[in-house]
């Protein structure tokens, strides 16, 4: 995720970023937003359609975000922190997508078979 400062607060895309990739996001950039110095009000995450899923990850991480769908981010997510931004993360993306899915260890069932389908021709 890219995570873009629009307020006159020095530092506050980096120390967001910190705390986001605490809680296991990960950071593809940090910087200020190109129209800086007009402290936007709004914080914004925006995304392309293709990255809805992500953008509600992040959004549950910072309540009060608004989400906006936008043409040409790829699979970049951008957190855009305005002047309503509380300075915190509530949540973390581990709550919801665990980073190991299988805790117990117990592995695969031992009865699966395999199939190849190229050797299974279809009618």
């Amino acid at each position: 995720m890219q995570v873009s400062n629009a307020t006159e607060i020095s530092g506050l895309a980096a120390a967001t970023a910190a705390e986001l990739a605490q809680a296991g996001f990960g950071i593809y950039s940090v910087g200020n937003t190109t129209d800086r110095g007009t402290d936007t009000a709004a914080t914004t995450i925006r995304y392309s359609s293709g990255s809805r899923d992500e953008a509600g990850v992040l959004a549950a991480a910072v309540p009060g975000a608004e989400l906006e769908e936008t043409a040409g981010l790829g699979g970049i997510v951008e957190l855009v922190l305005g002047t309503d931004f509380a300075g915190t993360v509530t949540a973390s993306p581990g709550d919801r997508f665990p980073a190991d899915p299988d805790p117990q260890g117990e592995g695969l069932p031992t009865d699966l078979t395999v199939t190849n389908a190229a050797g299974d021709t279809c009618a």
